[in-house]
């Protein structure tokens, strides 16, 4: 499929309401979205383009968008499903994406679509995919980027052909009740709604053309019961002359229970631990341990790893966000990527490095840790002014995050 330009043409409109608390809880029947004051406009934005009319329907091509400034959408991949609306329409072919149930296809002889059902759950392909079932942006194993990390990996797109479906922008009805997952991370989407058209520049940037039809839907991210669920992470302090140290608090993210040790030793009838036992129970920790400095040096040293719990889970193309006073101070990172958070002078986004330690191994395997440097300068006189938090946590020689967000959660971090 050839590549092609596309002009931006979106207009969102999004109503913000601000408690004390600078967070708005939005109820639904299935779980709640949240405010998110470092990412308010963040969304997964679906836009299925009708690109052409076929003797019973129509070929679309479908685009994923990533629009969160530090969520990523990590193994094992996105997952769109939908609802037909005239709850027969199948899907003849797929290129870029597959459907991941064909369905009850009996009644077509010959020719057999690639998915006859009701309602149909997509899925990326795998990144060995020949080049003739390949479009632009498709074929990453389901990972996508953030659009803050990377714009150029955080769309997929793929093509369909629709069967038993309008012909015309009249009879063609749009999809609805879109669910969409990305990787272990659950979304609440909106309705599909019809917007202008999509246009498209071709590559010798000399003729432009636009979609027949253009629908969009916005899905959020989404936890379930917010209020009430425990941590998914904790961030420990320590320091080189261990003086100072503050480990993850006992029962963090969930308490011990009595079959945590538990092992299956070939007993089909035991069913072996998802996660390592420790006090915190954790699936991811944080330590933030400041290095002794040097004399007369004008910077702190600070030591960070990540310690991954899992024993069947990888972190794949994971992210830290860290707001602390001095980080807009950084003068160097080694064996991690990172960026100055928009908005916020006091976070910085941090990422892996590509074949060094973007993945994070489960704590089955060796290599469970990964770690890096940071050199933060250190300004004793300086304020903390635009953080969400009303503490920073600072001493003379410690100074410790206001707040870490690992995969866009938010950790415990342990009191000083």
């Amino acid at each position: 499929m050839k590549s092609i330009f596309r002009f931006s043409n979106t207009i969102s409109v999004f109503f913000l309401f601000f408690f004390p608390s600078n967070t708005v809880i939005f109820s639904t029947s299935k779980g709640v979205t949240a405010h998110d004051p470092y990412d308010p406009t963040g969304n997964i934005t679906i836009k299925w383009d009708v690109m052409s009319w076929t003797p019973d329907g129509y070929v679309a091509v479908v685009d994923i968008i990533n629009s969160q400034l530090y969520r990523t959408v990590q193994l094992p991949g996105w997952k769109l499903g939908w609802t037909w609306a005239k709850r027969d329409e199948i899907i003849w072919s797929a290129f870029g994406a597959q459907a991941i149930d064909q369905g009850n296809c009996s009644m077509y002889i010959g020719n057999i679509p690639h998915s006859c059902s009701k309602r149909p759950i997509i899925v990326d392909l795998s990144t060995d995919t020949p080049y003739n079932q390949r479009v632009d942006n498709c074929c990453r194993g389901g990972r996508l980027s953030s659009r803050y990390q990377a714009i150029n990996k955080s769309t997929a797109s793929f093509q369909i052909s629709v069967g038993n479906a309008g012909t015309s922008n009249r009879t063609v009805r749009m999809p609805k009740n879109f669910t969409f997952i990305g990787g272990r991370a659950e979304y609440a989407c909106g309705p599909a709604k019809r917007v202008r058209s999509s246009r498209f520049v071709t590559p010798d940037l000399r003729r432009t053309t636009q979609a027949f039809m253009t629908w969009k839907v916005v899905c959020t991210y989404k936890r379930a019961n917010v209020a009430n669920k425990s941590p998914s992470c904790c961030a420990s302090l320590s320091s080189f002359d261990q003086r100072r140290k503050a480990n993850c608090p006992t029962c963090s993210c969930g308490c011990r229970s009595k079959t945590c040790n538990t092992r299956s030793q070939g007993n089909p009838g035991i069913v072996p631990p998802l996660m390592k036992c420790t006090d915190h129970m954790c699936p991811a920790s944080i330590n933030w341990h400041i290095l002794k400095p040097r004399e007369k040096a004008a910077y702190t040293t600070v030591h960070v790893s990540i310690s991954n719990f899992n024993y069947r889970m990888n972190y794949t193309d994971w992210t830290l966000l860290v707001n602390h006073p001095f980080i807009n101070k950084l003068t160097r990172v080694v064996h991690a990527n990172h960026k100055q958070f928009p908005n916020f002078k006091t976070a910085q986004l941090m990422w892996g490095m590509k074949h060094k330690n973007a993945i994070i191994p489960s704590s089955s395997r060796q290599g469970s840790t990964i770690s890096w440097i940071m050199q933060l300068y250190k300004d004793n006189n300086s304020t903390n002014t635009n953080t969400t938090s009303t503490s920073s946590s600072c001493t003379k020689d410690w100074c410790a995050p206001t707040e870490i967000f690992f995969n866009g959660d938010r950790c415990l971090i342990a009191s000083p």
